[in-house]
């Protein structure tokens, strides 16, 4: 990606914001207090009147939560960017994948800012900086890659599936139940344990989870499998915009 492609995903991302959000001075807390409201409502369900016996849950729930938070939403907001902002394809000639990369830029950087409060929180409450924390950007990047990828794919699939964004938030919330955000999966029988240790969507988020609040190295087999999933979810990004973007305009 070229310098000013780069500033151009910032900028629309940031016209997204807007658009979104508002013309708020407080725009990045406006763009935080969902996911707090998220995290809040989670935690009390399961933290507290459920009980989940995870120690440090608050801790476990956010390092899940979070990177949960981020993939999911990047990818149901791209599915409407051809859609709404169809004009600017059609008349301006807006690169297509400009678009899908915008959305996803935006949860990136409320994904970042919240994620660097977490840190910042960790460290002056109970947990001085370990030489683990160097392993982050490791276990994020198959996250992010993700994150972008499917993006573009969604917004593909949503031109032809015209559906494609109602369904999407249902399919999430299924999934949610099958990715250990809120509870660990060795809490579940046995049967179920592999299901969802190696359900894809888990082995994007449990990264953060296993450095953060296990304080420990991320096993090769999460590490291999994260990137796997990045790697395919990466290519058919790429397949789905070399097949489509010449035929976009006139799907539109």
């Amino acid at each position: 990606m070229n310098t000013g492609l780069g500033w151009q995903i910032i900028r629309v991302a940031y016209l997204q914001a807007r658009r979104r959000y508002g013309y708020s001075s407080f725009l990045p807390l406006v763009a935080l207090l969902r996911p707090l409201v998220d995290l809040t409502l989670v935690y009390w369900i399961f933290g507290r009147l459920l009980r989940i016996p995870v120690s440090e849950y608050l801790v476990y729930l956010v390092c899940g939560l979070l990177p949960w938070i981020f993939l999911s939403r990047s990818i149901t907001a791209a599915t409407s960017t051809y859609i709404i902002d169809r004009r600017s394809i059609l008349n301006i000639g807006t690169p297509p994948l400009l678009l899908p990369l915008a959305a996803a830029t935006l949860e990136l950087g409320k994904f970042l800012i919240g994620f660097s409060v977490m840190l910042l929180v960790l460290l002056i409450t109970s947990r001085p900086p370990t030489a683990l924390y160097w392993l982050l950007p490791v276990a994020l990047i198959p996250l992010i890659v993700s994150a972008y990828a499917l993006s573009v794919a969604a917004s593909y699939f949503a031109v032809l599936r015209r559906g494609l964004s109602h369904l999407l938030p249902f399919f999430f919330f299924a999934c949610f139940w099958f990715t250990p955000v809120m509870y660990h999966w060795s809490l579940l029988p046995g049967w179920a344990q592999p299901i969802v240790r190696y359900n894809p969507l888990t082995l994007l988020v449990s990264g953060p989870q296993v450095i953060l609040h296990g304080r420990s190295i991320p096993s090769l087999e999460l590490l291999v499998g994260s990137y796997v999933v990045a790697l395919i979810a990466l290519v058919t990004a790429l397949a789905l915009h070399r097949k489509l973007q010449h035929e976009l305009p006139a799907r539109l």
